[in-house]
């Protein structure tokens, strides 16, 4: 799917998020809510990759990343993630670079609104800045790398085991000039 057909799927996720969020507040104000004392966070998750390009480079594939932040107040967090996502292949036999494997790997930086934190509806919505750097190979070129900026938007679900443990399913777009990258995924998250 290119890039400009995204917009409404984005709109509908963005709607959605801020829908859970919303909600997830008004029912934390209806509960006692209790707000972990714990400041620092690290996860480790696993995610499903999709790629779609204006270029006609599109694919999906797996990886896994890991994440790090910081509680700055009960409901805003600020966050670094790295996703490393396995190469797809793109085999379309209209190219002059078949055969191409590629990927983009993500460094970002997030600062996230979780307005129900401590409660089973504890939504995080996230938005941020990335650095991509794109990686791709194909038989006549070789190995070739480039880096660009990128939007960053997120929604992670905070499912509580313990107090300082918890199931964090997942969902991040990154968008730069020509390129939508999606990932879903789910994350192991221990508070600290």
């Amino acid at each position: 799917m290119p890039p400009r057909m995204l917009y409404k799927p984005l709109l509908f996720c963005v709607t959605l998020a801020l829908a859970l969020g919303g909600a997830g507040e008004a029912w934390a104000q209806s509960q006692d809510v209790v707000v972990p004392e714990e400041k620092f966070y690290a996860s480790g998750n696993i995610f499903g990759y999709f790629e779609s390009a204006q270029d006609g480079l599109s694919g999906s594939s797996f990886g896994g990343g890991a994440s790090f932040g910081y509680y700055m107040r009960p409901k805003w967090t600020f966050g670094a993630e790295l996703a490393i996502p396995g190469y797809f292949t793109d085999d379309d036999d209209d190219d002059d670079l078949a055969v191409q494997q590629h990927r983009h790997i993500e460094v970002a930086a997030l600062i996230g609104w979780h307005p129900a934190r401590g409660t089973m509806a504890d939504v995080g919505l996230l938005i941020g800045l990335s650095y991509v750097r794109i990686e791709s190979r194909s038989e006549e070129l070789g190995d070739f790398t480039s880096n660009r900026g990128a939007l960053a938007l997120g929604l992670d679900w905070r499912l509580p085991v313990t107090s300082s443990f918890a199931v964090v399913p997942q969902a991040r777009m990154h968008v730069t000039t020509g390129t939508v990258v999606l990932r879903a995924g789910v994350g192991l998250q221990v508070d600290f």
